[in-house]
C-alpha cells in the first residue's frame, strides 16, 4: 500500500542526532535517517531524503555525558538557521520537483525556517509535520506561502502527541511548548493527535511502522 504514495514525489527531512554514535549506546543510522518505514522506496530511489546531520562520535565516558547531547542538539539547532543549508534544502526541492514534504522533529524546523528565509517551490503540494521541535509562538511569515494555504494550493498539517517524551525535554530546554505536543495555533493549519504507542522510543514512533505511515498519508 505505501507504494501507492510513492507515486508522488517525496522528500523526507530527518530531525536530531541521526549521524551520531554514542559508544555501545547508540549507532548512527542508515541512508534512510530512520525513516525506517520508507527503507524499500529510499533504496530504489523512489523516495529522496535531505541529509543535513552533523556527524559525531562519542566515547564510553562521554555518551554518560548528557551536556555531550545537549552541545550535538545546540550545533545542529545552529544548522537549521544556516543559509547555505536552507539554500541547499530548496535547491533539493526545486531541482527534484518534490510534490509532500515529510518532516520530523528538527526536520520540521529546517524546512519552517527555509520556508521563511526563502520560500518554497511551487511543485511542493503537501507537508506533514510529525513530532515537530517547533516553538509554541513561531509562524510562518512568508507571505506567499501563507497565501497558498489560505488558497489550498499548499496544505501543512501537523501531527502531535502531547506525551512525547523527547519533546518535553525539548520544551524544558526551551522554556517553551514545542508544536509536536500540541495544537500549532496558526491560520489554515490542519491539526492532528497522533497517539504514539511503539515502545521503546515514541518520538522515532511514527517513522517506522508500515501501518503508521500509511495512516498518517490517508489523513494528510
Amino acid at each position: 500500500m505505501l507504494e501507492y504514495f510513492c507515486m508522488q514525489k517525496i522528500l523526507l527531512i530527518h530531525g536530531y542526532a541521526t549521524k551520531l554514535k554514542a559508544s555501545i549506546f547508540k549507532s548512527p543510522y542508515s541512508d534512510d535517517e530512520g525513516f525506517t518505514a520508507f527503507h524499500n522506496s529510499i533504496d530504489s530511489g523512489e523516495i529522496d531524503v535531505f541529509h543535513w546531520g552533523i556527524p559525531r562520535s562519542l566515547s564510553f565516558i562521554q555518551a554518560l555525558n548528557p551536556f555531550s547531547y545537549l552541545s550535538l542538539y545546540q550545533e545542529e539547532e545552529l544548522r537549521t538557521k544556516s543559509s547555505e543549508i536552507q539554500q541547499k534544502l530548496f535547491n533539493t526541492i526545486e531541482s527534484s520537483k518534490i510534490e509532500k514534504v515529510i518532516c520530523h522533529s528538527m526536520g520540521c524546523r529546517l524546512l519552517l525556517q527555509t520556508i521563511n528565509a526563502i520560500g518554497l517551490p511551487g511543485s511542493v503540494q503537501s507537508i506533514i509535520f510529525l513530532q515537530a521541535d517547533i516553538d509554541g509562538n513561531a509562524t510562518i511569515s512568508n507571505s506567499n506561502i501563507a497565501n497558498r494555504l489560505s488558497q489550498k494550493t499548499l496544505t501543512l498539517k501537523n501531527f502531535h502527541c502531547f506525551w512525547d517524551p523527547t519533546l518535553l525535554i525539548s520544551s524544558l530546554l526551551h522554556k517553551n511548548i514545542r508544536i509536536g505536543l500540541r495544537s500549532w495555533n496558526q491560520p489554515n493549519i490542519k491539526n492532528q493527535l497522533f497517539p504514539l504507542l511503539r515502545l521503546p522510543n515514541l518520538h522515532m514512533n511514527p517513522l517506522r511502522n508500515k501501518q503508521t505511515v500509511e495512516k498518517i498519508l490517508r489523513s494528510s
